[in-house]
């Protein structure tokens, strides 16, 4: 379910809710939810062998490497990057991080 095409802006707490029961991913920006685009296949192996990369490089540290599907909030606006990093306790929300080290 994607969130309504509206004028509006919507709160990052109703920006969270939407999106936990959306079948489609969505960026807020500026209170204004935005529909993630497709990506390609060689996007998805890019960012696949990034991840991997990153999560041996990694390992037997307190980091972890997180995927497209982890929201990166930055004050009210929220981003799903493709691959970050994240070395200290970011346990504010299980849907989003804040301190990303990547």
């Amino acid at each position: 379910m994607a969130l309504p095409q509206t004028q509006r802006r919507i709160s990052p707490e109703e920006y969270l809710q939407s999106e936990r029961v959306s079948n489609i991913k969505h960026q807020l920006i500026d209170g204004m939810p935005h529909q993630m685009p497709d990506v390609s296949s060689n996007h998805n192996l890019l960012t696949g062998n990034i991840a991997c990369k990153l999560k041996l490089q990694l390992k037997d540290t307190p980091c972890r490497t997180l995927i497209s599907d982890m929201k990166l909030r930055v004050a009210d606006d929220f981003f799903y990057p493709d691959v970050m990093v994240v070395c200290s306790e970011d346990n504010l929300d299980a849907y989003y991080k804040t301190a990303p080290t990547i």
